[in-house]
């Protein structure tokens, strides 16, 4: 059989197969007559009555993260000076941070607040140091942002190297922000990371 007409015939399967999940969807929304959908921690209803609109709603909330992204910030203890001043740094520059300090309250089930967090978030930046290499808390949080990066399918963790040699073994054949010698230099490539 020609290369040309295998092409061809490869390209009516996946239009066939788009157009049958566009035809399902559509079918199914008839059917159910709304659908929500979230997108980061944006909600969007979705309406079959007014397909417009639905398109304009999902165009707004992924501009919102677009300009936006929410980052979730995992640190140890001993970096908490260096974390608040990054959270501000980001902040200003328009990045929503989860900030475990100002996060979680007492009460609060830390692995669910933790797993909800990284869910709703687009990037997990780790604050990487000798101390964070010791930290219980935030090796567990590494394993979740690594399952989460798994099931993504995507790049989700942004190193930033605060103190010390390297990243762990975990991290080793990443790119890191380097704050270690200059801070603005450290800072400025996690923001160009955190905007891609």
């Amino acid at each position: 059989m020609p290369d040309w007409l295998t092409s061809v015939g490869l390209a009516v399967a996946v239009s066939g197969l788009a157009s049958a999940l566009f035809s399902f969807v559509s079918s199914w929304l008839r059917w159910r007559r709304s659908l929500r959908v979230k997108i980061g921690e944006v909600e969007v209803d979705l309406s079959a009555r007014d397909v417009n609109a639905s398109i304009e709603r999902l165009e707004a909330a992924a501009g919102e993260i677009k300009q936006h992204p929410r980052v979730f910030l995992s640190y140890a203890g001993a970096d908490r000076e260096f974390a608040k001043r990054l959270v501000a740094d980001l902040e200003r520059q328009g990045i929503r941070v989860w900030f475990p300090d100002r996060e979680i309250a007492v009460g609060d089930s830390l692995p669910k607040r933790i797993g909800d967090a990284m869910n709703s978030s687009q990037w997990v930046a780790v604050i990487l140091s000798p101390d964070a290499l010791n930290s219980k808390w935030l090796q567990t949080e590494l394993k979740l942002a690594l399952r989460e990066e798994s099931r993504r399918d995507r790049p989700l963790i942004l190193p930033v190297l605060h103190r010390g040699e390297g990243p762990p073994a975990a991290l080793s054949d990443r790119v890191y922000a380097d704050f270690r010698e200059n801070y603005a230099i450290g800072l400025e490539s996690l923001l160009r990371a955190i905007r891609r």
